[in-house]
């Protein structure tokens, strides 16, 4: 009876040991698997960077114009309207940048989407709640990009409303410097929101390297 209670207590912990191991696989291919998900998001991502960076610069060529005109005296008609129209040139190409930036960090969203279902199955208790803090700050990410891209598209509109009252002569002297401070509250608007999501991009590229370590992920043989 003794020995019969032995082989049943042995092949228990076999069976135990069989699901431990499995369980392990298991955990290891679904790592592989978000890992492959994040830097294909990653890799759209870069497209998103290299607009906002051609946005950055169409905003640096704006916002020197916008510093000549409002240096300018109201009366300098000919002198502000060569600015004015080179300024609503740099307003339309900011335009075109920042819609093709959201469509990027749009793409690069729905392909982080597939982490979430596999982030459920994941039987590490540690190893789910880092993956759970990267959807997290991702889902962040997200909301703030969308209220950058809302602030970014009002500065635009204030400012290109701006540039046509100033050519069809409709700012009057005295309500220049209210309509100048109006639009330098939008525009600090806009920067103080980008700031908050570089902000929550570097947490959020920190917690997916700090995932990568800890599920032991080989870096370079999953590329």
């Amino acid at each position: 009876m003794n020995v019969f209670r032995r082989i049943i207590i042995v092949l228990n912990c076999l069976v135990l040991m069989g699901f431990l191991l499995t369980g392990c696989h298991q955990d290891e291919k679904r790592a592989k698997s978000i890992y492959k998900s994040l830097e294909k998001s990653a890799h759209i991502e870069q497209k998103f960077a290299d607009e906002l960076r051609q946005l950055k610069k169409a905003s640096q060529s704006e916002q020197t114009i916008y510093n000549e005109i409002i240096a300018l005296d109201i009366n300098q008609e000919s002198e502000i309207e060569k600015r004015v129209e080179n300024a609503q040139t740099c307003n339309q190409h900011m335009r075109k940048s920042l819609q093709e930036a959201k469509n990027s960090f749009d793409n690069a969203y729905k392909a982080f989407l597939a982490v979430k279902p596999a982030s459920e199955k994941i039987k590490k208790p540690k190893r789910e709640e880092e993956v759970k803090s990267i959807i997290q700050l991702m889902e962040k990410r997200k909301d703030l990009f969308q209220s950058y891209f809302n602030k970014y598209i009002d500065s635009l509109k204030d400012n290109k409303d701006f540039y046509k009252q100033l050519q069809n002569e409709q700012i009057k002297n005295s309500r220049l410097e209210e309509e100048i401070e109006a639009l330098n509250q939008s525009y600090s608007g806009m920067k103080k929101q980008e700031q908050k999501f570089n902000r929550s991009t570097k947490r959020f590229n920190a917690a997916k390297q700090q995932y990568y370590q800890n599920a032991k992920l080989d870096v370079e043989d999953n590329k």
